[in-house]
């Protein structure tokens, strides 16, 4: 479900993609748990599809919750770090903010 809404993202289909994310992060969540490889991907891509619908601040909120899971899990360097980093940044600076997202 979290690859067929991401490839939703990509093809521009925003709204389905939120839809069937959505479905994915909650199925992970309640089958993996919350700090599972697999649920931090859905919430990063669901973070994403946000972030294209112009949902800044849920966009804003997952995206922070999927980077500080990707940290722990994955370590600053991840590529799946990294990618979440720049999403979060997109979203920051989409709605005026500055904020520090180097690693703590």
């Amino acid at each position: 479900m979290n690859n067929l809404a991401a490839t939703l993202r990509l093809e521009g289909e925003l709204q389905a993609a939120q839809s069937i994310g959505e479905e994915a992060l909650e199925s992970c969540r309640e089958v993996l748990g919350p700090r599972h490889p697999e649920t931090l991907v859905a919430m990063s891509n669901l973070a994403a599809t946000y972030l294209g619908l112009g949902k800044l601040d849920d966009a804003r909120q997952l995206g922070n919750e999927a980077l500080l899971g990707l940290q722990e899990v994955f370590g600053p360097s991840h590529p799946l770090t990294t990618s979440t980093m720049r999403d979060l940044a997109a979203v920051l600076g989409e709605s005026g903010e500055t904020q520090d997202l180097r690693p703590q």
